[in-house]
């Protein structure tokens, strides 16, 4: 498994991170998401990507990996109402996720805290910041991010407060490769790539019920990329926002082992796209997107 510095954090984090998004779910029993966990450690996966606001995932996590685990850096995030489950930019509302994602993980201190999908008027209003940045000197946190798209990214990235950026960026969602890899290259900020694989959204017959993916199904409609027919699509995919140096881990989510290793696979020989096959996909998509697509957060 190929490791990169993740920015200014001093991480070296594992080119691919688990997303455990799906882990709170209750698709899998607490034995089977324990399995997955062991099965990504066991691969060379060491950063794990969860959320307060992700169902039981931070308790899954906690439970495997025990209070004496530092070999894994753990990313969670914070924007939710306890109660509500909706997003919440109250300091009460930080605090209080950042408390309970301590007592869930099992850790004294939460390696990055990424900000969730924090609209841009509450990034500029400050209070959110200041409450992350209180926690950090509390010692409850090592390091800030931001886990957005877009202007929002933009200007989290330009307010010199954080470590890490968390944003989209695949073969249908590139707006990130001239808006914000750039500025977090300048800033030397970590790069964190959600949504690596679009979803896959190719593996569909036709449109998917869920709307949430409609987005990127039309997208990949209209680029109609001759390699999605490939047996290595999904390498090929994941190795096109990985192709981006300034990118130190790309997270998948699954709760499928043999998805989990077949993706693991398809970087150990490499994690970068032939220089061709790159360009390829790069002009296919500037030229059906027509400067149009923007980021999907």
């Amino acid at each position: 498994m190929e490791f990169r510095r993740l920015g200014r954090t001093g991480f070296r984090v594992s080119v691919l991170g688990l997303g455990a998004a799906g882990l709170g779910s209750g698709k899998l029993s607490e034995v089977e998401t324990a399995k997955l966990i062991y099965t990504a450690l066991d691969s060379g996966i060491n950063c794990i990507d969860t959320a307060e606001c992700y169902g039981d995932s931070e308790i899954h996590i906690g439970k495997a990996l025990g209070r004496n685990n530092n070999q894994v850096f753990v990313f969670t995030k914070c924007g939710h109402s306890s109660v509500s489950k909706e997003l919440d930019w109250t300091t009460q509302t930080i605090t209080d996720n950042l408390n309970q994602s301590l007592v869930r993980l099992k850790r004294e201190q939460l390696d990055l805290v990424n900000i969730h999908s924090c609209p841009r008027e509450k990034l500029i209003e400050g209070s959110v910041i200041e409450a992350l940045e209180r926690a950090k000197e509390a010692g409850k946190v090592r390091h800030i991010g931001l886990s957005g798209d877009g202007k929002a990214a933009v200007l989290g990235l330009l307010s010199d407060k954080f470590d890490v950026l968390q944003t989209s960026l695949n073969i249908a969602d590139q707006e990130a490769i001239e808006l914000t890899l750039p500025v977090a290259l300048e800033k030397d900020v970590g790069v964190i790539v959600k949504r690596p694989l679009a979803n896959a959204v190719w593996r569909y017959g036709s449109k998917p019920d869920n709307s949430w993916l409609h987005t990127y199904w039309n997208r990949i409609q209209a680029l109609n990329y001759p390699f999605l027919n490939h047996n290595d699509c999904f390498g090929l995919a994941i190795r096109f926002p990985l192709t981006h140096q300034i990118v130190s881990t790309a997270l998948v989510g699954t709760l499928n082992k043999l998805h989990l290793k077949m993706n693991i696979d398809s970087v150990k020989l490499g994690s970068t796209l032939d220089p061709e096959i790159y360009k390829r996909i790069r002009a296919r998509f500037l030229e059906c997107s027509n400067g149009e697509w923007h980021g999907v957060g």
